[in-house]
């Protein structure tokens, strides 16, 4: 069985990109890996980048429609 390949892959990176809307796909296409590594792996920063999205995507909403 071959040992495992590395990616350089980078956690903030990852949950900035998960916070843009990027899928799983985009994101592991980013990093040249299958999207399981990246679903399996990095499932907490995916949730906090996405959370961080949508907040954000409230702020402009409220500003928008306060104006």
């Amino acid at each position: 069985m071959a040992r495992p390949k590395k990616y350089k892959t980078d956690t903030t990176q990852i949950t900035k990109l998960a916070s843009y809307g990027c899928t799983n796909t985009e994101i592991a296409e980013f990093y040249g890996c299958d999207e399981s590594l990246i679903r399996k792996s990095f499932s907490e920063f995916l949730l906090k980048g996405r959370a961080k999205g949508k907040i954000r995507l409230r702020q402009l909403q409220w500003k928008s429609a306060e104006k």
